[in-house]
């Protein structure tokens, strides 16, 4: 007797309609727009900042710039406007997390570049070839017998990812970020940190460079020979905030307005220094410490 009732219940006499059946299908025409509604957000997104997840960019269209936490390591994303510039990778132990991250801002890289083969910046870069589309990865001539390299050199073949090897000054444009790798190749060193490649990328009205793990002799070098074409708004500073980077003839010629250290929490290497900490104070220079902050998001500036 109370099934009977219930079927009563969800049929209209008056009406002979199944209630069950139209409340079904409003919820099914709901579920149907808020697919196309997703839909229309996605294209929206991915076309404007080349991702589905939410971001500031989507709101403002500025540029983003992160210095991501990879722990005692270097790992800087630049996205504007669906394009993307990777520089250096943080070492394999946080390959995972780096390459899950950078896949949610930016699944695809028009430009990776690796300043130096140490493991500490380029250990995660096989991963993240491997979990996002990577156009070109670019790199200097230098070679490692470590295992990373290899495998990055693997990963790379494997999914058709283009490796161009600098020996000279190079420029690339996505279109809408700007790279300039300059031409530090005369500057010879055993050390592989004394010949990391200086990095400089523009965006709209927003430059950075990044100097790898340069110490003072490259930077002196670079100084000489670049003067204040290395002026920028932005630095990341070298060698993790080690006290043999970031000299004040390089402050002289960058002038940044922001200092960026990439470096572990109580890492064994005292970085960053105290040296240098007093030194980007003296010169008014706003500083940003990952090994502080966790992952250093910066916004960047439209051009008038």
């Amino acid at each position: 007797m109370q099934q009977m009732d219930n079927q009563k219940d969800n049929y209209n006499l008056k009406t002979g309609e199944n209630k069950k059946v139209k409340i079904s299908a409003g919820k099914i025409a709901g579920l149907i727009l808020a697919l196309m509604a997703l839909i229309v957000y996605s294209v929206f997104a991915y076309e404007k900042t080349g991702t589905v997840i939410p971001t500031a960019e989507l709101i403002d269209g500025l540029p983003t710039i992160r210095f991501i936490d990879v722990g005692q390591g270097d790992c800087a994303l630049v996205t504007y406007k669906g394009e993307a510039v990777l520089v250096d990778a943080g070492p394999g132990s946080s390959s995972e997390s780096a390459s899950e991250y950078i896949r949610m801002y930016s699944p695809t890289i028009d430009y990776f570049i690796i300043t130096h083969p140490h493991e500490d910046h380029m250990g995660g870069a096989a991963e993240i070839i491997e979990r996002t589309y990577v156009d070109k990865l670019v790199m200097s001539t230098l070679v490692s017998d470590e295992e990373f390299y290899q495998n990055t050199l693997d990963a790379a073949e494997k999914y058709g990812t283009d490796i161009v090897y600098l020996t000279d000054e190079a420029v690339f444009d996505t279109g809408n970020i700007k790279i300039t790798v300059f031409d530090l190749f005369d500057f010879k060193s055993d050390d592989f940190n004394n010949s990391s490649l200086f990095v400089k990328i523009e965006v709209e009205d927003t430059t950075l460079l990044i100097t790898g793990d340069a110490e003072t002799e490259e930077e002196a070098y670079a100084v000489e020979l670049l003067g204040d074409e290395l002026d920028c708004d932005i630095l990341k500073t070298g060698h993790h905030g080690s006290r043999t980077s970031t000299s004040a003839e390089l402050l002289d010629a960058v002038t940044p307005e922001i200092a960026v250290v990439s470096c572990g929490r109580n890492n064994s290497y005292g970085h960053p220094n105290a040296e240098v900490l007093d030194r980007l104070n003296d010169y008014g220079i706003e500083l940003y410490r990952t090994d502080y902050e966790g992952t250093v998001i910066l916004r960047g500036e439209k051009s008038e």
